[in-house]
């Protein structure tokens, strides 16, 4: 059923490189016909490795979320997926706030020289203070949880006006306690993105066509194969965004 509308990534049967069979780290790797996506000619296959993170923040906020001209927009987690949230939202003309912690440190400089308008060390700032400011005492337009953490989908809740728009796109992966009462009590509108489907992909490339946005400077690093571990090092103690592991001669 659903593949049948296009959304196979919720197949019951589903197996997909790195996930239910062999995946990419391996100098070869063959893949079906029906789930390879031509590049457009202006992207390099370095660029190119980072159209399926930015496929899954495009639906989230390109597709899934509506996000007006003006709005305030807080992204909540500054990695690679947040900080592509944050850039999208900027493109469709919101003020956009990028929230971390001051482990992320890195990560929101790197936001901020990407163009993300304001970041927030919610340690030691006052984020409920900075986005009152910004939205006269409404809070937030839409929030979008990136960190999977629940103290940052506790502040979200919490940032966010009456009425306003929640989109969980971070995976907790465990359960978690939280106010939910303010979802009927600001009558707030909550979604959820996983991931993408084959009109996403086909999106994000004709987005990539118009050259709106370099993912290039994502890349923090790129890496031969066999020094793998030196890059999930490097992620897990939040150094840089994405690193670009490239098969050895």
């Amino acid at each position: 059923r659903y593949c049948q509308i296009g959304a196979p990534f919720f197949c019951v049967d589903r197996a997909a490189h790195g996930s239910g069979m062999d995946g990419g780290f391996a100098k070869y790797c063959a893949a079906r016909q029906d789930v390879v996506f031509p590049l457009p000619e202006n992207l390099g296959l370095q660029a190119g490795a980072l159209c399926e993170p930015l496929a899954c923040s495009f639906q989230a906020v390109c597709e899934l979320t509506v996000i007006d001209p003006g709005d305030v927009v807080v992204v909540s987690g500054p990695g690679p997926i947040g900080i592509m949230c944050a850039l999208l939202a900027g493109l469709r003309g919101a003020r956009v706030v990028l929230l971390g912690t001051p482990e992320d440190a890195d990560r929101l400089a790197s936001a901020r020289r990407l163009g993300v308008e304001r970041t927030v060390d919610v340690k030691t700032e006052n984020t409920k203070e900075i986005i009152a400011d910004l939205t006269q005492g409404y809070g937030a337009d839409v929030v979008f949880e990136c960190a999977g953490a629940a103290a940052s989908a506790a502040q979200c809740l919490d940032l966010v006006k009456k009425m306003g728009r929640y989109t969980q796109v971070g995976i907790f992966g465990t359960p978690l306690q939280l106010n939910f009462d303010q979802v009927v009590i600001k009558q707030l509108r909550l979604q959820g993105s996983m991931c993408h489907t084959w009109e996403t992909w086909e999106r994000t490339l004709r987005f990539l066509r118009q050259d709106l946005l370099d993912l290039h400077p994502l890349i923090s690093g790129r890496l031969g194969l066999s020094h793998w571990e030196d890059a999930f090092q490097n992620v897990l103690a939040k150094k840089g965004i994405k690193y670009l592991l490239y098969p050895e001669e």
